[in-house]
């Protein structure tokens, strides 16, 4: 893998690791935000990896996924598209109190699985 993707992977690493201690401390708007750029993370890894060129600045994992060539199976496709509306709605006061831990555990159990996903892309592009 590219130097400059593996520091992807690894900020997205940290990033879940975040989400795992925000969900252990009730802070559920956190855990959507940091799964959120988890994923961000490793799609601009992809881009790195896969079209050779520096990640658009961009945080729309919609439009991350299609500048990376990468077609999500269904179920994480629509996980991936919900999470990219969730963690805009995550940045304003008023939508803090809608975030429950059954929420923000099953953000986070799928965005462990989109990890998965794109990691075994990403090594398995060497």
């Amino acid at each position: 893998m590219k130097q400059e993707a593996q520091w992807w992977v690894d900020a997205a690493d940290y990033d879940l690791k975040t989400a795992k201690h925000m969900l252990d401390t009730r802070r559920y708007v956190y855990v959507i935000f940091c799964c959120h750029l988890s994923i961000e993370r490793l799609l601009k890894a992809c881009i790195i990896e896969f079209q050779d060129r520096f990640p658009p600045r961009s945080h729309n994992l919609e439009y991350l996924a299609q500048n990376a060539a990468i077609e999500f199976p269904e179920d994480l496709r629509t996980f991936v598209s919900s999470i990219s509306k969730e963690a805009i709605k995550t940045r304003y006061d008023e939508n803090r109190s809608r975030y429950t831990r059954a929420f923000a555990q099953q953000c986070f159990e799928y965005t462990k699985k989109v990890n998965r996903w794109l990691k075994r892309r990403l090594v398995s592009s060497r």
